[in-house]
């Protein structure tokens, strides 16, 4: 009989309470660089070096908004590290298994990195006020923003279905080889 070791569930609490705080730590950076930049530039009385530090402030918060998704990814593989399906190589049935989301993270990562550079470059030609001029803009914010939150209910779903006994146990993953 193969011994199969369980996820300790100490562990496996404090992995899943660091994934969620780095998923509002995410949401938190996302809702505050809107915030900035309006505010910013609704400062009408700025000097050039006061509009330099915050371009430089921007971009500070997008490079941790980047590091964040990053992180989620790795995160992510490290929720599934101690599977059944992942400790023996079964990467094509745990690919099956979390099909929609391994679908959804580069679909997810190319919404992100498409707001940010647009929202990046017509905020530094035009400000951010006169972003909601173009349309195009306007359709990649709310298409992100949508989702987005289909995304992180995703990973939030998935966080729990790991929790599932079932994922590190042999006997569901024995018979469906067989």
């Amino acid at each position: 009989m193969v011994k199969v070791e369980l996820i300790e569930p100490g562990s496996f609490s404090v992995k899943l309470l660091t994934f969620y705080l780095v998923l509002l730590a995410d949401v938190g950076t996302n809702c505050f660089s809107y915030y900035v930049q309006v505010v910013e530039y609704s400062d009408f009385d700025t000097s050039y070096n006061d509009q330099d530090k915050e371009s430089q402030m921007g971009l500070i918060i997008l490079a941790v908004q980047g590091v964040l998704q990053l992180i989620i990814i790795c995160w992510i593989f490290l929720l599934v590290w101690k599977t059944f399906l992942f400790k023996y190589g079964l990467i094509g049935i745990l690919c099956g298994e979390f099909k929609v989301l391994f679908i959804s993270l580069p679909i997810h990562l190319l919404l992100f990195g498409l707001e940010k550079g647009l929202r990046f470059v017509l905020a530094s030609n035009e400000g951010p006020i006169k972003l909601w001029d173009h349309p195009g803009y306007e359709i990649v914010y709310w298409v992100r923003s949508i989702f987005m939150v289909y995304f992180y209910l995703l990973l939030f779903e998935l966080s729990l279905d790991l929790g599932d006994p079932v994922y590190y146990k042999a006997d569901k993953w024995l018979e469906v080889n067989r």
